[in-house]
Formats: structure tokens, sequence, C-alpha cells
């Protein structure tokens, strides 16, 4: 198991690899929480059927697809069923024996996955209908590196899945990362140092932020140590702006993981964080879930 390293010290892309793979080999055994709720959340399960019902809606049918980041195979399974032959790639062994797995229990070839580097896609230029990454972009940085080589292997017309962070989120919050938000937003204009802690300072009293409780997940991206790393952030005005230079175009954009009140209330409220949340969840765009929902969905087409 890899060491923990201290958000002093610097990771080499090498290492942060590692890490990310020595994480998901240990949550292999317990990822599908995301699916059933066992997690708190099954997040996993809508953004599995919200991903589906983008795919159906795409025409002509794509059927040359490739899942980065396959996870335990489940995306494929489901694809299958659609007459999609799917195929895909993931860090983690851990992940990947699982997924062979959930292969076999439904008569699928257990080499449709196998180990790969999203860095490197293991096919040929322009080979793709569509390249699918969940869960994937939000825990990497470099993704002028990631979006040219999506481009590579797509053909001309073909089109990305991807999930990424909600920025606009944060305004919702009203936790750490709001104040996290700010502090950015602060710097960028080049407020003064003292000025701008004051400010944040008493934000943070407004919110109460030492008092808000966590609650316990059995999977948690927060355990992933991302402090040294600069991954990207987007939001539902700025995505397209982001892609348009790797010749990507957004055709459709979705939301999930739905919040109907602050994260803070979590667990006072429990069940607004479960049964009514679903409610919410939508294949439908919903301007609200813009700000109510922390992930995205983006399908893009190359240009």
């Amino acid at each position: 198991m890899m060491q923990a390293i201290s958000a002093k010290e610097s990771m080499t892309r090498e290492q942060y690899k590692m890490h990310l793979k020595d994480y998901y080999d240990r949550q292999s055994a317990v990822y599908s929480a995301t699916y059933t709720g066992e997690g708190r959340y099954p997040t996993g399960h809508h953004r599995l059927w919200i991903s589906l019902a983008m795919i159906d809606a795409i025409e002509p049918k794509p059927q040359t697809v490739l899942d980065a980041g396959c996870g335990d195979a489940r995306l494929i399974v489901e694809l299958s069923k659609r007459g999609i032959n799917a195929t895909g790639f993931d860090i983690s062994d851990g992940m990947i024996d699982v997924g062979r797995k959930i292969l076999k229990e439904h008569d699928l070839p257990e080499d449709r996955i196998a180990i790969g580097d999203i860095y490197k896609i293991p096919v040929a230029d322009n080979s793709l209908d569509l390249l699918i990454a969940l869960g994937v972009l939000e825990n990497l940085d470099h993704h002028d590196e990631l979006f040219t080589e999506f481009r590579r292997v797509l053909k001309p017309k073909g089109r990305i899945l991807i999930s990424l962070d909600n920025q606009l989120f944060s305004l919702f919050s009203f936790n750490q990362y709001t104040i996290r938000f700010y502090k950015k937003l602060l710097e960028s204009i080049d407020v003064p140092t003292e000025e701008r802690n004051e400010v944040l300072r008493e934000m943070a009293s407004w919110f109460h932020i030492e008092d808000i409780e966590q609650i316990d997940r059995i999977i948690g991206d927060h355990q992933i140590q991302k402090d040294h790393v600069d991954i990207p952030v987007y939001n539902r005005l700025s995505v397209d702006p982001e892609l348009r230079p790797f010749g990507f175009a957004t055709e459709r954009l979705r939301f999930y993981h739905v919040h109907p009140l602050p994260p803070r209330f979590e667990k006072k409220f429990p069940e607004l964080f479960r049964g009514f949340a679903e409610k919410l969840e939508t294949s439908d765009y919903d301007w609200r879930s813009s700000l109510l929902c922390n992930c995205m969905l983006v399908q893009a087409v190359k240009e």
C-alpha cells in the first residue's frame, strides 16, 4: 500500500497515479455501495441511468464505444443490452477483477476490459464513435492532454461523455467549498491579503464552518490526496468555452447528485438527502440542478 504523503510534499505524476490506483484497489470491494446507497446516496446509480438516457438519444447509435475508467464494468453491461459492444479500461487491478466477475455473471467476455492509462488510450487514431469517462476527470490534472487524447481516438463527429464537478455548487454549499470559491475569486482580482482574509473569516463565521458535522461514507473522494494537484474546475457556463479550443462543441449538459438543502444539513435531515433528493434526479435538463447538484455530465461532439 502506498504511504500517505502530506499536503506539504509534492507527488510526481507517477506517484499520484499509483495513489489513485491504490485508492481504487482498496475501494473495489465496496464500490457497489455507490449504486445501492449503502454509501449514503446512490450517486453511481443516478449517474449510470442518466448517462444511459443521454447515450440512447445519440443518433446514429454509436457502435465503437470505449469506457475510459470503466470501474466495475456496469456501464459496459448496460450498453451490451442495447446492442453496443463496448470495451473499457481502468487503472485499478481491483476494479478490473470485480468488473470481470460482473461481465462473467452477464455472459459477456471478460476480455472486454483491461488495465490502461487514460493519458495514453490504447486504441488507434480516429477509431471511436463514443468515448466515456465517468468519475475520472474529477481526480486528474492536465486536462489539456486528456482532451487532446480524446480528440485523437475519436472519429469525425465522434463524441465524448464525461462527468465533471460542478463549480456552481460551491455557491450553494455554504461550507468550506464556498470559502474556497470566494478565496480564489478575491485572489484573481488582487484583493489585498489582509482585507481578503478578513472577509473570508467573517464569511466562515456566518456559515459556522467549525460546527458542520461530516457524514461518514463507505466511499468518499476526500480520501484522495488532491491538495497538490491542479485539477481544472467547470460549470454549465464555462464548460463549452473550455472545450472549444480542443475541437469539441457541447451538445448536452445534465446534472446528478442533487442536494435539496446545503450539505451541512445532511446529518440533521437525512430523509431529504435520500428520498426527497432522489425525486429531483432527472435525465432532463433542469436549471435548478445547475446549483443543487455537485456533479454534471457533459456530452460534446468532435468538430
